[in-house]
């Protein structure tokens, strides 16, 4: 069951396109939330692209469980 949170990713084409995420490499998500930017790199690495998901809130957990 997702949970929803009231943040809405922003920035989403300055940080894809300051990251310029690769296939295959690993990246780290500090501010998960509803995940927003974590697809956007999933999306771009795949298929052998990894996020490292972290945030403060645990229910946010759930949102994870997408991901898979």
């Amino acid at each position: 069951m997702k949970v929803n949170t009231i943040h809405e990713s922003v920035m989403t084409r300055e940080v894809m396109e300051y990251l310029n995420p690769k296939s295959g490499e690993t990246y780290i998500d500090a501010t998960f939330g509803g995940g927003g930017h974590t697809r956007l790199i999933l999306d771009a690495t795949s298929p052998k692209g990894k996020v490292i998901a972290i945030d403060r809130d645990p229910k946010v957990s759930l949102n994870a469980k997408e991901f898979k």
